[in-house]
């Protein structure tokens, strides 16, 4: 029993050495804390070594809070958590941008000797400063609605949130309702506009930040409809310019469609559109624009519309107005169209006259009408002027007139009124000559068409007659003659003829010679310087009229060689 006594106290000092053999080995971790605590998203290096001679480690790894070994190769965690080999035989465990899950404990383990496990822990935990998660520093809730200011904090531990609006605080009440991720608004009206500051508390750290949310209440458009015309009428060819206004907050930007095609008229030809002013601009006016354009003009807050009624107006357009010959006596029509939008007005107006002519009879020449109509199947503007009976002095340049809003278009028409033979304007109504000389006889016929002329001497024709020479054949004509012989003495005719009739004009020819002896030159007057006198003429004047009185005369001691010569015209004073 004794020996047995011995035997046991022997094995017990053997375990005794053993077990103190096995607390030579120790790891150690650096920083040397049982619990580091570290913001998320620092990075954080942690160390693991041999307490002792680093030569007697081996096999250091680390292991994570789930006691799975940290390799580099692990693709979740790759470039964020990682293990790296430092000198000393030093195993380093390195955060790269610290995750507020990857807090936990974390375990080194390794040999001592090659024989010994060994291994040592530390706990890591996360703080997550104050951070603003969802707070965006401009907001804009609209009038009218229901609107959470978003302001989203983040902390561990977890933040108190408070707010202020323009520095003072927000209490609680029916309208305000605080929220962990905001605060609630009922019925935001524009007098909510202004700063509200988000400020985030986390009291077991003392962390404080505050972050200003500026509040813009907009406003959806309204159009200003008593600015803007809901019909407007715009001129083919010319310019035009379309006004929207609309008011709200922030101010509105502008669209403008076409509603017959759909088209967005800002990418149009021939339109612009200024997106701040609202003003929609047509270049050049087409008829295709008749219809209906909107406005629509749009802001966060919403979208307001508006429509138009553009009118194309056609500027008139006269088209070809025929030039027409009528004989005198007979009813002349001279008709004129015109195109346009609206159809145009009509009217005549003769070149020359003081003012156009009216719808209907003339009060000062009731035989001038004028009739108006539209013919709708062609779309144009009809206008007749309507003379009969037809007389010479319609004859003229009428100007076809049509207006609309669009302005006035002009075109001429020539009436041509034809007419027979006349001899009214013709001068000579007889001819003198004397001792063979030449005399010219000639006349003017008035006529439409123009007149073919022949001579006639005492009824018969002496077209072909070579004695005579004759020079145009109308509407005026001159016929040379010579009178040899007394038989070229007589009447001669001027006739004149066109398809409307025949007119004569008589011109006689006669044989004219020197007027006799004057019958008496009497003194009725004797003055100291002057002599007045009185004829009676020739019993036989010649022919012709006397035209003239013409004396000599000489000083009483002065030869005849020396006398001087005095000319009275006929009917005048005779005064030497």
């Amino acid at each position: 029993m004794g020996n047995f006594s011995r035997g046991y106290q022997i094995t017990c000092f053997i375990i005794a050495i053993f077990i103190s053999e096995c607390l030579c080995g120790e790891l150690l971790i650096s920083p040397n804390q049982k619990v580091i605590k570290m913001p998320v998203g620092e990075s954080v290096l942690i160390t693991c070594k041999g307490a002792d001679d680093p030569l007697l480690y081996s096999s250091l790894q680390w292991l994570d809070p789930n006691n799975k070994t940290i390799l580099n190769d692990d693709p979740l965690k790759k470039d964020r958590l990682l293990i790296e080999h430092m000198r000393g035989n030093t195993l380093a465990l390195i955060f790269n941008n610290l995750k507020e899950n990857e807090a936990g404990k974390y375990t080194c383990i390794g040999r001592y000797s090659n024989t010994q496990p060994v291994s040592k822990s530390f706990e890591i935990q996360t703080k997550v400063t104050i951070t603003w998660e969802d707070a965006p520093l401009q907001q804009y809730p609209i009038v009218g609605s229901n609107y959470k200011i978003k302001c989203r904090v983040t902390a561990n531990p977890a933040p108190t949130v408070e707010w202020k609006r323009n520095d003072n605080k927000i209490p609680k009440s029916d309208r305000y309702v605080f929220y962990t991720d905001g605060l609630f608004i009922n019925n935001v009206t524009e007098s909510d506009d202004g700063i509200y500051t988000c400020r985030a508390m986390v009291l077991e750290t003392g962390e404080l930040k505050e972050r200003h949310i500026k509040l813009e209440v907009q406003t959806p458009p309204t159009i200003d409809k008593s600015q803007m015309n809901s019909t407007l009428e715009v001129v083919d060819g010319e310019e035009a310019n379309v006004k929207c206004v609309a008011y709200g907050k922030p101010p509105p930007s502008y669209t403008w469609i076409h509603l017959s095609t759909n088209k967005n008229l800002e990418s149009a030809d021939r339109f612009s559109v200024n997106k701040i002013t609202g003003v929609l601009t047509i270049t050049r006016v087409s008829r295709e624009d008749d219809g209906n354009v909107q406005c629509i003009a749009s802001n966060p807050g919403g979208t307001a519309e508006a429509e138009v009624k553009l009118t194309v107006i056609v500027k008139p357009q006269v088209l070809d107005i025929r030039n027409i010959s009528v004989a005198v006596g007979r009813e002349a029509k001279l008709e004129c169209r015109a195109l346009g939008n609206p159809l145009p007005q009509m009217s005549f107006w003769k070149i020359g006259a003081p003012s156009r002519l009216v719808v209907g009879g003339q009060p000062e020449d009731n035989s001038v009408i004028v009739e108006n109509f539209n013919d709708v199947e062609k779309g144009q503007a009809v206008a007749t002027l309507i003379i009969s009976p037809l007389k010479k002095h319609h004859d003229g340049l009428y100007t076809c007139i049509a207006n609309n809003k669009g302005g006035e278009s002009k075109k001429n028409g020539h009436l041509t009124v034809e007419y027979p033979p006349s001899f009214v304007n013709t001068p000579m109504k007889e001819a003198w000559t004397w001792s063979r000389r030449p005399v010219n006889l000639s006349c003017i016929a008035e006529s439409i068409p123009n007149a073919t002329i022949s001579w006639r001497l005492n009824g018969k024709d002496i077209e072909r007659n070579t004695n005579f020479r004759k020079y145009g054949n109308g509407p005026s004509s001159a016929l040379l003659v010579t009178p040899f012989d007394p038989k070229y003495y007589g009447i001669y005719e001027c006739v004149a003829y066109n398809t409307h009739g025949t007119e004569r004009h008589e011109i006689p020819l006669r044989e004219a010679f020197v007027p006799s002896e004057i019958l008496q030159a009497k003194m009725d007057v004797v003055t100291a310087t002057t002599i007045t006198f009185s004829f009676i003429g020739p019993s036989n004047p010649g022919g012709l009229p006397i035209k003239a009185f013409q004396v000599q005369y000489k000083g009483e001691r002065q030869s005849w060689n020396d006398a001087k010569n005095k000319t009275w015209p006929f009917d005048s004073p005779y005064i030497l």
